[in-house]
């Protein structure tokens, strides 16, 4: 009896670091969008880190649902995407529409190759998920890499 009740006390604690971690995750994209908004320009961002953002979420996004992961991230990876767009909105709005096609051109398809993945996970869950958890962390392993070149070439 007292190891139960000490797993669910230990799950109840990892269930609220699940929560805080995500939330301070989202967090960090406030001071970003503020940031952009204030300067009207996302020029120091780097077109393919963007690209890599959103195409990194919406794979958790699949491989979360997919794996009936806990409700923090079914909750939190939806919102964390949302601010993501409104960063790529950003980019979009302060550039010119010529230098956009090829961010234009790279969401387009990070989204139709993301999102052509949800009727595999609907017919095969658990395959389509332990999938899009490997290239979800191989997206979030390398997205910043673009950025990093950026700063620093």
């Amino acid at each position: 009896m007292n190891n139960l009740v000490g797993l669910a006390a230990t799950h109840q604690v990892a269930y609220a670091a699940i929560w805080l971690a995500n939330i301070m995750y989202l967090a960090g994209l406030f001071p970003q969008i503020r940031m952009n908004y204030r300067l009207k320009s996302a020029r120091g961002l780097s077109d393919f880190m963007i690209v890599g953002f959103i195409f990194g979420y919406l794979t958790q996004i699949i491989f979360v649902f997919a794996l009936a992961m806990p409700l923090p991230y079914k909750i939190l990876l939806p919102l964390g995407l949302c601010g993501t767009l409104v960063i790529a909105t950003q980019r979009l709005l302060y550039h010119t529409l010529r230098a956009s096609w090829l961010f234009l051109g790279l969401s387009i398809a990070s989204w139709v190759l993301a999102l052509s993945g949800i009727p595999f996970a609907i017919k095969y869950p658990e395959r389509a998920g332990h999938i899009f958890g490997w290239i979800s962390t191989a997206t979030w392993a390398v997205y910043q890499i673009p950025q990093a070149i950026k700063m620093y070439i």
